[in-house]
């Protein structure tokens, strides 16, 4: 929840029943979004920076999952792309009206295009899963 304490707004988690006042006791103590993102960057850290080989074969996995979802999807993409530009050729040849095609090429190059970029994104994610982090990072986390 938002709290403003004594002028000061800051985020803070707090336990459901002291919020709605359900009549049930809650002794948990409120505590700053702050804090437990600190806590998460600690634990990722340690989880990252530990040799143990279960650590490893995680982070290899999550590396494997990354490769493979690129892979498919510009697989599948050049698949696709290659298949409307050889019937563009066929109704170019044909003397046949072509225009749908040769803007169904441009719809597929622009996916392509969006799917590179989320290949960048993922290069990165797997490089921060190689280093220490420093701060917080939400879609890291997630």
């Amino acid at each position: 929840m938002h709290w403003n304490n004594r002028g000061k707004k800051s985020i803070v988690w707090r336990c459901v029943n002291r919020l709605e006042k359900t009549g049930l006791f809650c002794d948990a103590r409120t505590v700053l979004e702050s804090q437990i993102e600190q806590v998460l960057v600690t634990a990722i850290n340690q989880a990252l920076c530990d040799k143990d080989s279960k650590l490893v074969t995680l982070q290899n996995n999550i590396e494997t999952v990354l490769n493979r979802e690129n892979n498919q999807t510009l697989a599948g993409i050049d698949k696709r792309l290659e298949e409307i530009q050889i019937k563009l050729l066929k109704l170019a040849s044909a003397k046949a009206d072509y225009e749908y095609v040769a803007d169904e090429i441009y719809r597929v190059r622009e996916e392509r295009q969006k799917v590179q970029l989320e290949s960048a994104s993922r290069d990165e994610l797997k490089r921060q899963i190689s280093n220490t982090i420093t701060e917080y990072d939400e879609p890291l986390v997630r």
